[in-house]
């Protein structure tokens, strides 16, 4: 597919029908499209052609597979550092960025999975440095940062559907005994506490990036225990508890409460220390294009050149570093890429087909990603039922879903009477595995109808607002911190150097937030400029 043919399909399905006849029928049938894929293609590496005959050549000093957030930290940071070789990415996707991209139609930008970046921490003075050079951060004042106000997430941010009502915030509160409100209460003291304790040697318990975290703790132990299992022996015996925790572990980590350590989910809410003169810790950075925006603005600085379309299929030692045979998948025309250091930011299930020493059943086991759908919905702005108004994040009590977020909700003196709605979903009830097969099974269409079902709950004629609806399918969403990930030997192995050869993807971080991406990036890039 040529790069304007894809861009079109995207347009096309982002603007949405005009012609759509109403009143034919009680509920109309929406326009449903599919997200253009290239599944087919990254399954090139399960059945891999053999090394080439016939092939380009070309030659460059790093060579970074991949150009999804923490590829892009790399190449930024290695320019940053005047460092002396070329540099050049390759990307398999018509776009960089990963699971960062977004889109737009007439009505607004809309992410097509990661979307917000919380209030960074005052500690983490390289992030702190980046968001000033792109103007997130406007000035300091009081010794402390002024965030560009529109880029901090507008009032209303979050609301939950309870009870037949909208309460303000996630944290379920209306209408639930005051037994289950105590409990919840007591699960937050203990987390806030947790938040700025330090050890003995003066790191936090929960750190961010998470290597930065104490190894000096009891609470390690807690990384080899499923979140599940620890809520019920501290005593949380709360269903609205666990139904928030789960959707918590299952936002970030795709795979709820009994597929994520108990540490992992103490480290969601402790770990977040952000400080602003205008914005509290706990508030988020987000765009109407999600983290895209982030995605551009790296490419602006970024001299090197990404290369797209281009599947790396065969990696093969050389005498000064690595032969990188990679096709276009427009052109179909090989490519041996000869370099010194190599960086792959791959996934796992990606870089174990790449390097095969890595594939292995302990690797298979230990780095699990549970499959997503998300939808962005293009609708006229529903009637919105009691309680609290329209938010950023907006989520229904009791589903597996997580929700939508209003894309169109930082838009500033938008009178459109148009929103863009969209919609998350992991699925994650059995095996990672089992999930994808069963996902392969379902059309777009009927993910679609699943997803109008569930928000006829609080929207009932919604299908007649309904103008597209375009349905991505991800096979293999963020990293899942299962117990025995974090802190394992075979993590930290992995995030060392092999020679020339560097890990870069946030699955070896063991969690996948922007924060980890950059500064695996980062120090990706210090290894490779001093080593």
């Amino acid at each position: 597919m040529k790069r304007r043919e894809f861009i079109q399909r995207l347009a096309l399905a982002g603007i949405g029908s005009g012609l759509m006849l109403h009143g034919c029928r009680p509920h109309p049938k929406p326009p449903i499209r599919s997200f253009p894929s290239n599944a087919s293609i990254g399954h090139l590496l399960r059945n891999k052609p053999p090394l080439p005959s016939s092939y380009d050549e070309q030659e460059t000093d790093v060579l970074i597979i991949g150009s999804g957030m923490a590829g892009l930290s790399c190449a930024y940071h290695l320019e940053k550092q005047a460092y002396a070789g070329n540099i050049t990415l390759l990307e398999m996707q018509p776009y960089a960025g990963g699971n960062s991209f977004g889109g737009e139609n007439l009505v607004s930008g809309f992410p097509w999975a990661a979307h917000y970046v919380p209030i960074p921490g005052l500690h983490l003075n390289e992030l702190i440095a980046f968001f000033e050079e792109l103007k997130i951060i406007t000035h300091w004042q009081d010794q402390l940062p002024v965030y560009n106000e529109e880029y901090i997430c507008f009032e209303q941010h979050e609301r939950l559907f309870i009870h037949g009502v909208w309460q303000q915030g996630l944290i379920p509160d209306h209408g639930i005994p005051s037994s289950d409100k105590q409990v919840i209460k007591r699960f937050m003291k203990i987390v806030h506490q947790l938040r700025f304790e330090k050890d003995a040697q003066g790191n936090y318990l929960f750190d961010i990036p998470l290597h930065r975290s104490s190894k000096l703790t009891e609470h390690l132990t807690l990384t080899s225990i499923k979140a599940e299992d620890w809520l019920k022996e501290q005593g949380f015996h709360s269903e609205y508890l666990h139904w928030y925790l789960d959707y918590c572990c299952a936002d970030d980590f795709g795979g709820g409460l009994k597929n994520t350590s108990a540490w992992a989910l103490l480290h969601y809410f402790a770990s977040r220390k952000g400080k602003a003169f205008n914005a509290e810790h706990d508030d988020n950075l987000t765009w109407p294009e999600g983290n895209y925006f982030l995605v551009k603005k790296f490419c602006e600085r970024i001299k090197s050149p990404i290369l797209l379309y281009e599947i790396a299929l065969h990696i093969v030692p050389s005498k000064i570093g690595y032969d990188v045979y990679h096709l276009n998948t427009e052109t179909k025309r090989f490519t041996k890429t000869s370099c010194m250091q190599l960086v792959l930011n791959t996934p796992m299930h990606v870089t174990r087909k790449l390097i095969p020493e890595l594939d292995t059943e302990e690797h298979r086991n230990l780095f699990q990603s549970f499959p997503w759908i998300v939808a962005n919905i293009t609708l006229r702005k529903p009637k919105e039922k009691q309680g609290a108004e329209l938010s950023w994040d907006n989520v229904q009590y009791g589903l597996k879903s997580l929700g939508y977020i209003h894309s169109s909700h930082q838009l500033l003196g938008s009178s459109s009477n148009k929103v863009v709605f969209t919609c998350y979903k992991s699925f994650y009830e059995t095996s990672a595995t089992e999930e994808r097969r069963k996902l392969e099974t379902k059309s777009e269409e009927q993910l679609a109808n699943e997803l109008i079902d569930e928000l006829r709950i609080i929207y009932p004629n919604i299908q007649e607002q309904i103008e597209t609806i375009i349905v991505r399918k991800i096979g293999h969403g963020m990293i899942t911190p299962i117990p025995g990930l974090l802190f394992s030997d075979t993590l930290q192995k992995l995030q060392q150097a092999r020679g020339k050869l560097h890990l870069c993807h946030t699955d070896i971080c063991g969690i996948s937030i922007f924060e980890e991406a950059f500064y695996r990036g980062l120090e990706t890039a210090k290894t490779i400029h001093h080593g």
